[in-house]
């Protein structure tokens, strides 16, 4: 029991420490007061900014970022162009509508101010990497560029012969795209394009070979290029009449072959040049009457001379009728043999005499009815069969007068037959091209398919003309020459060379051969990769592995083929570059593992100029591995406050990566004190919060930056109908730092 003297003592205590507390402004049962907020302080650096960020453009105003896909950083300097479908200039592609070219920060601004049509073609160029393309109302908001491959194809006629000074464009979007390079083929019909990163299209259109684009297997410098095989075509000339060219828009007239088309800018004087064209053409003519873009006129025409378009006869026509041409008569035919009978398989054309249009075509079989050519009164060119028929005539001028129906009577001759032989036998199916030289020096050129069931039609061909067969098989392309005209016949012998055996070791892990730009089936047999390929001359070798997580694009040499002697060639085992595995450790601001972490590895290969990727997961240590974890790598990885981390690896690993400690706060507010809805480019990362992390709208504009690391960081602001800032900061380790921005309002935007 406690004895007053000791109670006395206790209570004397308690009185002391009340005293003590009260004198300390609290008392036993006050609450601490919370410390107050930190008041907003101005960044230590401020400019305007004239750019854009994204989603904070005005109407009508296109924003891209452009960025080294190795580094993250961003490249100044960029050209980003805009290119309206179909729109073209003199000699091709014209100037695109608007373009911009990117700021320190990888920023280009573009202003549209050509609205149709809605979409169009987007083109990213920066000098020493490969180009990007896409097509729509607006580019990608971010586009990231690579060095790419310096390589070379070559392009020959269709008589094999090397097609110099052709225009040569690299596509990567649909035919109606621009070129992202553009260069010209040498004496030897060798062209070279300067850092291709992406698979596209080769376009060409030039004197003698037919417009065309294909998908080649383009070859570094150092091996021999993969040659391509062009078709015949004409040069076509001509002039449109009968309405003011000013008028005419988009001015521009196209045709259609049997492959692609091709299309030209009408000129100030209503004249026009199509290179590339198909002797027998779809040409199509579109304009603009009243701001309505229309096709006027479309028709087959034989292209042998300067052509004149009268818009006055299909001005209101669509599809090119002419109602004013006056009533078909009836025009009965014959096509006379040399010994005086009529010839049976034949075909005859009637062209109009001024512009060279088609007006009919009668084609008669073995056993059909011969139907009479429907034309109106008017002046005609009439031809007896094609460049492979029998019997032909060349073009006769005939009158047609209006209820004065005249016959129409050909005097023909015949062609030799044209017969193909393998081995000196003849094939029961085969499909080739026949190229010959017409008297004019020109080319023409016919696909042939022989299905060995007896029924094809004969292929004939001049008697004098020099002539050879086209063969392509396995992406290989041979040229066989034909033999002078013999008892009415003219014959072709094809002998295929045997392909290349091709025998190497190999290790278990091989995931694909690639030769010459062409993936290669193979076998494998006691420990060695077998195959067998109809490539020549000097090709690129090339394997790739894998792991367990990715593709490693590993060995490579050059070889020649064929071989010497013999159809087996061995190499000696390829020496792979087998790299080491590398190890990152993540660490939070604290030192702590982060563990279960994905992360994202990209490394640029030197020597493949491609980038090779991996996705990886951090363990109960905070370790990953790969063998792509090397000098120069980059890492990306995502903090828990959702703040994207963007590494480059330097040095000798193994690597330590930590998140720092500092964090900065920002609020965003207008002339009125507002918050206001912004985007911010900060360092080198876009964070458009999007108030996701926030409950409510008065958070508005109010931005939260953490896990940085100590340094100095940049800042650029940009809200719609305000003026964008650029701003500077320094955070030390640990430092937390709220910072306010007040935007000036932009009357111009």
């Amino acid at each position: 029991m406690m004895s007053p003297v000791t109670r006395t003592a206790y209570r004397l205590l308690g009185l002391a420490l009340v005293a003590l507390l009260t004198a300390c402004g609290e008392t036993p049962t006050s609450t601490p007061k919370p410390a107050p907020a930190p008041k907003p302080e101005p960044a230590e650096w401020v400019k305007p900014y004239d750019g854009w960020l994204p989603d904070t453009a005005p109407e009508n105003t296109a924003v891209v970022r452009v960025l080294d896909e190795r580094t993250g950083q961003p490249i100044r300097g960029a050209v980003v162009r805009r290119h309206l479908e179909m729109e073209m200039g003199p000699a091709g592609w014209g100037p695109s509508y608007e373009e911009a070219t990117t700021d320190e920060h990888g920023i280009a601004v573009i202003p549209i101010v050509e609205q149709r049509p809605w979409s169009a073609h987007w083109v990213v160029h920066a000098e020493g990497f490969g180009s990007d393309e896409t097509y729509g109302v607006a580019p990608n908001e971010e586009v990231e560029l690579l060095p790419g491959r310096n390589v070379h194809g070559r392009i020959v006629d269709a008589m094999g012969r090397a097609a110099a000074g052709i225009p040569i464009g690299y596509k990567l979007g649909c035919g109606h795209a621009p070129s992202v390079y553009d260069t010209t083929t040498d004496a030897e019909g060798r062209f070279v394009l300067r850092n291709v990163t992406r698979n596209g299209d080769v376009s060409l259109s030039g004197p003698g070979v037919l417009v065309d684009y294909y998908r080649a297997a383009l070859r570094r410098l150092d091996e021999t290029p993969d040659v391509h095989a062009a078709d015949a075509a004409v040069r076509v000339t001509g002039r449109v009449v009968g309405a003011d060219v000013a008028d005419l828009s988009p001015r521009i007239i196209h045709s259609q072959s049997t492959t692609r088309g091709v299309a030209a800018r009408i000129q100030d004087d209503g004249t026009f040049v199509l290179d590339g064209v198909a002797r027998e053409s779809m040409l199509d003519l579109y304009w603009a009457p009243e701001g309505k873009g229309q096709r006027i006129d479309s028709g087959l025409y034989h292209l042998g001379r300067p052509l004149i378009w009268d818009v006055r006869e299909h001005g209101d026509e669509e599809d090119g009728e002419d109602e004013d041409a006056g009533k078909d008569e009836e025009i009965p035919w014959r096509v006379v043999t040399p010994d005086g009978t009529d010839a049976v398989v034949v075909d005859i054309h009637a062209y109009r005499a001024h512009d060279g249009r088609e007006a009919d075509h009668e084609y008669t079989g073995h056993g059909d009815t011969r139907s009479p050519l429907l034309l109106p009164p008017g002046e005609y060119d009439v031809v007896v069969g094609d460049a492979t028929s029998r019997w032909v005539a060349p073009s006769r001028r005939f009158v047609v007068e209006a209820g004065k129906p005249q016959p129409l009577v050909v005097q023909a001759t015949e062609q030799p037959r044209l017969v193909v032989q393998w081995n000196g036998k003849e094939p029961e199916k085969c499909t080739y091209s026949l190229a010959f030289a017409r008297p004019d020096g020109r080319i023409d050129h016919e696909h042939i398919e022989i299905d060995g069931d007896g029924e094809e039609d004969p292929v004939h061909l001049p008697a004098a003309a020099p002539a050879r067969v086209r063969v392509q098989m396995d992406e290989v392309t041979r040229y066989f020459d034909v033999g002078p005209a013999a008892d009415g016949r003219r014959v072709a012998v094809l002998e295929w060379v045997k392909p290349t055996k091709l025998r190497f070791e190999a290790p278990a892990d091989v995931a694909r051969v690639v030769l010459g730009g062409y993936e290669h089936e193979f076998v494998r047999r006691a420990g060695a990769i077998e195959l067998v390929t109809p490539l020549a001359g000097r090709v690129r070798l090339h394997i790739a592995r894998s792991d367990e997580y990715h593709e490693l694009d590993t060995g490579e040499r050059l070889i020649d083929l064929p071989p010497p002697a013999g159809q087996v060639l061995r190499l000696d085992p390829l020496a792979y570059a087998a790299a080491p595995v590398g190890e990152i450790t993540l660490l939070d601001a604290d030192g702590k593992p982060r563990t279960n972490v994905d992360v994202d590895v990209s490394w640029f290969n030197p020597v493949t100029r491609e980038l090779e990727q991996a996705e990886l997961a951090t363990d109960a240590h905070g370790d990953a591995q790969s063998q792509l974890l090397r000098t120069g790598a980059r890492v990306m990885w995502n903090s828990r406050s959702r703040i994207d981390h963007d590494r480059v690896l330097n040095g000798a690993g193994p690597w330590t990566l930590r998140t720092g400690a500092a964090r900065l706060a920002l609020d965003v507010r207008g002339p009125d004190g507002a918050l206001r809805e912004a985007a911010v480019l900060f360092s080198n990362e876009v964070l458009a919060q999007d108030n996701d992390d926030f409950d409510s709208e008065a958070d508005d504009g109010r931005f939260t930056f953490d896990t940085l690391r100590a340094g100095a960081y940049r800042l650029v602001i940009a809200a719609p109908g305000h003026r964008s800032q650029e701003r500077r900061i320094v955070l030390a380790e640990g430092q937390r730092r709220t910072i306010e921005v007040l935007l000036e309002k932009s009357e111009s935007r």
